[in-house]
């Protein structure tokens, strides 16, 4: 995931990082790079992923970037309009 989020594939990192989730639910590290992806992505399951894994991560007790956090709130400023 961390190698495709840093050739801008974001389909694959998403994929790579739930694959990751999937052997690993508390990998918090494969949760932040599918934020990261998903927030690259547009799409109406998007904002619903994307707010789970942000609980998920907060639940874990780890915090988001600041770049993160911009597009979060960018991402939530466009959905509701």
């Amino acid at each position: 995931a961390a190698a495709a989020l840093e050739m801008a594939e974001w389909q694959s990192a998403r994929a790579y990082a739930s694959q990751a989730l999937g052997a690993d639910e508390t990998n918090t590290r494969a949760r932040l790079r599918r934020v990261r992806a998903l927030l690259e992505l547009d799409g109406d399951d998007v904002l619903d992923q994307v707010s789970e894994d942000v609980v998920r991560i907060k639940i874990d007790g780890e915090t988001l970037g600041c770049d993160t956090v911009c597009r979060l709130r960018a991402l939530i400023a466009a959905a509701e309009r």
